[in-house]
């Protein structure tokens, strides 16, 4: 039971992390484009 537990919560904070390092890529690539923009202005 509690075994189960754990294994849940390391599955959740890795699900977790991954998501983090998704956003700050989307993020990145956000501003990329935004100074693209800016410079063209």
């Amino acid at each position: 039971e509690e075994k189960e537990a754990k294994l849940k919560e390391k599955a959740f904070i890795k699900e977790m992390e991954q998501n983090k390092r998704t956003v700050d890529k989307e993020q990145k690539r956000l501003e990329k484009e935004l100074r693209k923009e800016q410079l063209r202005n």
